[in-house]
C-alpha cells in the first residue's frame, strides 16, 4: 500500500475516534458462557473485591472469578455455612469489604471471601414476603448499611449489635405510599425516592435548608406519573423514567438542573423498541453513561441527539445476544462488566485503539460489506468505497449524505477500489472494476467515465500522485499507468 494511504487511513481513524458521540460505535466484547465455567447463563450482577477478584451473583450460586477460572459456591442442604439458596439474586460489598448476598428466598448474609462460609443476616419483617422482591443496598454518610424492598414501603437497617436486619425510619418514608426506587446522591447527601407521585427528597443526615440544585429536582419532577427509575449524575443530569397522562407506555426524561434544559426520549415511539424494561444506567469514571434493561444497552450521546443503541447480531459469536440486561458494573481497571440472561459480556470502551462503525446509507439500510478505501475532503465529508456496493458520502458527523446525481449511474453497485483528490486540481478520482476511472469534477459536480487502454480492462486498485502533480495507476494485471498532468 502506498505511503500516502496509510497516513490517509490513520487519519481516518483518528477522525472517526474524534466523532465517536456522533457514530454508533461497535464494540469488541468478550462473552463468558457455560462452557466457560459460568454456573448459569442468567447473571444478575456482578462486584469486584479489595484482591481484584470478581464475585457473580448467578442463578446457580455464587461465583469468584480470578481472570482465568470460575469457583462455584452452591447451597448444602444441613450445612448452615453454605448458601440457603442457589439462585442468587445480588452480591454486594459495602464500606467494610464485607460481602453480601441476596438470595431469591428473601435472605441476606455475609459470605466471607477468605474462609468461604456464609452466615445469615436475619430481616425482621412484621409480614414476611413470600415471593422475591427486588432489593436495593445504601450506605448513610453515618456508616448505616440499610435495605430496601423495592416498590414497598419497606425499609431496613443492619444492627451491628443484633447482627439483624431491623426496621428503620432513617430516611422517612411516605405514610401508605410504596418507594419504588431510592437514588443516593453522594454530592448533596441526599436521598431521592421514587413514588407513583413523584420525587420525594430526603436529607436526614445533612443539617440548614435544602440546596437550590434539589429544589430544582422537585420543581421539575412535579406532577410526573409512576416515576421508577431515577439517576442524577455527577454533571448534575437527571434522569427518570415517568409514565405520561394518556400514554400508553413510559418515557425517559432528562433535565440538567444547572441549565434548566429538558429532553425527553420516547424509546419506543422515537427509537422503535418496542416493548422494554429500564432497568438502570451506568455511570463511569470517565463520565460515560450507559443506559441498560430490557431488551437494549445505549449510550447517552447528547451531542447526536439522544441515544446511541448498541448492535446486537446473533449471527456473530463476538456481538451481543441477549434479552435483557440486569446490570452493568465497572470494575478498577475501567472494565464493563455486563450482565445478561445469556452469560456475561466483558469490554473497555475507552482502551479499545480501533472503533468500528455501523454506516447506513440516505435511506437508513445498513451498509454491509468489503470498505476498500476512504477519502476526507476538505470539507470535513468522508467518501467510501465498496467492493460491489459502489460509493457512499458522509459528512464530519458520520451522517450519510445523498450522493451527486452524475456520479450515481457510473459507481452504483460497482466495486470501488481507490480514491483520491488531486492536490493540484481539487478533481476526485475514483478507481474502479474493470479498468473503469471516474473523474469528477466537484465545482461542477460533473462525472465523466474513463477507460484508459494502458490498464488492459483489468481493476485500477491503486492511486497516488507524485510532487508534480502526475497520477500513477496500479492495476490488478500488475500494469503500472502513469498519467501526465500538464
Amino acid at each position: 500500500m502506498p505511503l500516502k494511504h496509510f497516513f490517509a487511513f490513520g487519519f481516518f481513524f483518528f477522525c472517526l475516534a474524534l466523532l465517536r458521540a456522533q457514530q454508533p460505535e461497535q464494540f469488541v466484547f468478550t462473552h463468558y458462557r457455560l462452557a466457560d465455567g459460568l454456573a448459569s447463563s442468567i447473571v444478575k450482577n456482578v462486584v469486584q473485591d479489595e484482591q481484584g477478584f470478581i464475585w457473580l451473583a448467578t442463578h446457580n450460586g455464587l461465583q469468584r472469578f480470578d481472570g482465568n477460572k470460575f469457583l462455584t459456591f452452591k447451597s448444602s442442604p444441613g450445612d448452615a455455612a453454605t448458601l440457603p439458596s442457589d439462585e442468587v439474586a445480588q452480591v454486594y460489598l459495602d464500606k467494610q469489604k464485607k460481602l453480601w448476598v441476596l438470595t431469591a428466598d428473601n435472605k441476606a448474609g455475609i459470605f466471607d471471601t477468605k474462609t468461604f462460609r456464609y452466615r445469615e443476616v436475619p430481616i425482621r419483617e412484621t409480614v414476611r414476603e413470600k415471593l422475591h422482591i427486588e432489593k436495593t443496598f445504601l450506605e448513610t454518610p453515618g456508616g448505616d448499611l440499610l435495605l430496601h424492598f423495592r416498590k414497598t414501603a419497606k425499609l431496613f437497617a443492619y444492627n451491628k449489635k443484633e447482627e439483624t436486619f431491623l426496621p428503620t425510619s432513617l430516611i422517612p418514608f411516605p405514610v401508605g405510599l410504596p418507594v419504588h426506587f431510592i437514588f443516593h446522591d453522594t454530592v448533596s447527601q441526599a436521598f431521592l425516592l421514587t413514588t407513583d407521585s413523584g420525587v420525594l427528597v430526603r436529607q436526614p443526615f445533612v443539617q440548614g435548608r435544602r440546596s437550590a440544585l434539589l429544589d430544582t429536582v422537585l420543581k421539575k419532577t412535579a406532577g410526573e406519573r409512576f416515576l421508577n427509575y431515577l439517576h442524577l449524575a455527577a454533571n448534575r443530569q437527571l434522569f427518570f423514567e415517568s409514565w405520561p397522562k394518556g400514554a400508553t407506555h413510559p418515557v425517559l426524561k432528562s433535565v440538567d438542573l444547572q441549565t434548566g434544559a429538558e429532553a425527553q426520549f420516547d424509546l419506543q415511539t422515537d427509537y422503535g423498541l418496542g416493548y422494554h424494561q429500564i432497568r438502570g444506567l451506568l455511570e463511569q469514571r470517565s463520565g460515560r453513561q450507559w443506559l441498560y434493561g430490557l431488551p437494549f444497552i445505549a449510550g447517552y450521546a447528547p451531542a447526536a441527539g439522544g441515544l446511541q443503541f448498541l448492535k446486537k447480531d446473533y449471527n456473530k459469536e463476538k456481538e451481543l445476544k441477549f434479552t435483557q440486561v440486569f446490570s452493568m458494573y465497572e470494575d478498577r481497571q475501567q472494565n464493563i462488566w455486563v450482565c445478561t440472561d445469556n452469560g456475561i459480556y466483558l469490554f473497555n470502551p475507552d482502551a479499545q485503539i480501533f472503533h468500528n462503525y455501523a454506516l447506513t446509507t440516505p435511506k437508513r439500510f445498513n451498509v454491509e460489506g468489503k470498505a476498500q478505501t476512504a477519502l476526507q475532503l476538505p470539507n470535513g465529508e468522508l467518501w467510501m468505497g465498496y467492493r460491489d456496493l459502489g460509493l457512499f458520502r458522509y459528512d464530519r458527523n458520520m451522517q450519510p449524505v445523498p450522493l451527486q446525481s452524475s456520479l450515481l449511474p457510473l459507481v452504483e453497485g460497482r466495486s470501488v477500489w481507490d480514491l483520491h483528490r488531486h492536490a493540484k486540481t481539487g478533481v476526485i478520482w475514483i478507481a474502479m472494476q474493470g479498468g473503469r476511472l471516474v473523474i469528477f469534477n466537484p465545482v461542477t459536480n460533473s462525472a465523466k467515465l474513463v477507460v484508459p487502454p494502458a490498464c488492459e480492462q483489468r481493476a485500477i486498485t491503486q492511486l497516488t500522485e507524485d510532487g508534480d502533480g502526475n497520477m500513477w495507476l496500479g492495476t490488478q494485471g500488475g500494469n503500472l499507468v502513469k498519467w501526465e498532468y500538464k
